[in-house]
């Protein structure tokens, strides 16, 4: 499930829709950064990760306004593009709960 979550994410990174993906070290939690046109595709891209789709994973959606960005990436990002995602890792949660 996770190698296919994975392949999702770096196939959305080619074309240009996460800008960065990464696991937590604190928690069992990830964050994924997206640069899309608007909240409703931001949604619609949450709702296709695979992992989220089975119900292993949730994604929560938290717009942001940008204040620093590297390079050329200020200019691309604005408050209606930008967006986190917010994944909630429930196999890593129950699975330190069953191992107990």
């Amino acid at each position: 499930m996770f190698e296919e979550h994975g392949a999702w994410l770096e196939a959305r990174f080619a074309e240009g829709r996460v800008l960065f993906a990464g696991r937590c070290y604190d928690g069992p939690f990830g964050l994924v950064v997206l640069d899309v046109g608007d909240e409703n595709e931001a949604r619609r891209l949450m709702a296709e990760d695979p992992s989220v789709r089975r119900g292993v994973q949730t994604a929560e959606f938290y717009p942001f306004k940008t204040f620093l960005a590297r390079e050329h990436a200020s200019e691309r990002l604005t408050e209606e593009a930008s967006a986190v995602a917010h994944l909630l890792d429930l196999l890593d949660s129950s699975a330190g709960e069953s191992a107990s």
